[in-house]
């Protein structure tokens, strides 16, 4: 018999649901109204991973702003100039 395998994806905080989900995308709605894609990723190992990137949908007037996250650790990324802002 093969192995069977459990994956849990802990990404929920309180209030938070499931509002879409695709193959290798998760769309949750969090409890202030905004919603924010997740996009997994499967690794050499057949695992899933969670990218590093999200797209966060907010309130505004059709821009995109972009941030990079601060990482803690040995993988921490060091900040150069941050991205301009899209408008449409």
């Amino acid at each position: 018999m093969k192995d069977q395998v459990e994956v849990e994806i802990k990404i929920l905080k309180d209030g938070d649901e499931i509002v879409g989900l695709w193959e290798n995308r998760i769309l949750v709605k969090h409890k202030d109204g905004c919603a924010e894609f997740f996009i997994l990723e499967i690794d050499n190992n057949g695992h899933p991973r969670l990218n590093n990137k999200t797209w966060k949908v907010t309130k505004g007037d059709g821009e995109i702003h972009i941030t990079k996250k601060e990482q803690s650790g040995k993988n921490q990324i060091k900040s150069g100039k941050p991205p301009k802002v899209i408008t449409f």
